[in-house]
């Protein structure tokens, strides 16, 4: 009797038969359908713009992003400033609180946690999180310190005026272009 469950799944497609009973609801689904071309084009100038983005973002972070990460005392969001890899794993007073040396994740290590980044950057979910960490960011041998590489701050600005709120709405256009 599966047979018969999965013939009773086919149930739910009903709701599509108001799509060819309703004039309206069809004229939105070929104009979502026509306009696949168009999209395919935004979406490979998105993917090429992040890709410099993420390419600038690794220029400017690779490896910038670490802290010492004592339990219960600091946190990604409350890190040790000042502390170095070496201090972090060799320091007698950090290695009996048992420190480790962490990345900050998303990070522009590499290009794929640099475009991953980039996506959550441009959906403007929780980019503070994200942008904060890089404005303490140093490398591994000098340790975060408090408002280190302010000028990250002007690429998330620069990112999310373009990546966010131009590039997106290119998506929009698309549509609306093919549906009148």
């Amino acid at each position: 009797m599966p047979f018969i469950k999965i013939l009773r799944l086919l149930r739910t497609l009903r709701p599509l038969r108001f799509i060819s009973h309703n004039v309206n609801m069809k004229m939105v689904v070929i104009a979502l359908l026509e306009s696949l071309g168009g999209m395919i084009n935004v979406i490979i100038v998105v993917s090429l713009i992040w890709l410099m983005f993420g390419i600038l973002g690794i220029s400017l972070l690779g490896n910038r992003m670490g802290y010492c990460s004592i339990p219960g005392i600091t946190s990604p969001s409350n890190p040790s400033y000042g502390v170095n890899i070496n201090m972090c794993h060799h320091g007698a007073d950090y290695k009996d609180l048992g420190a480790t040396w962490k990345i900050h994740y998303p990070n522009f290590d590499n290009i794929y946690n640099a475009m991953t980044t980039l996506y959550i950057l441009s959906t403007l979910e929780g980019w503070p999180d994200i942008m904060f960490p890089t404005l303490d960011s140093d490398y591994s041998e000098y340790g975060p310190s408090k408002n280190n590489f302010k000028i990250m701050a002007v690429y998330f600005v620069i990112f999310i005026l373009i990546g966010s709120f131009f590039l997106i709405n290119l998506f929009v256009g698309v549509i609306c272009f093919y549906f009148e």
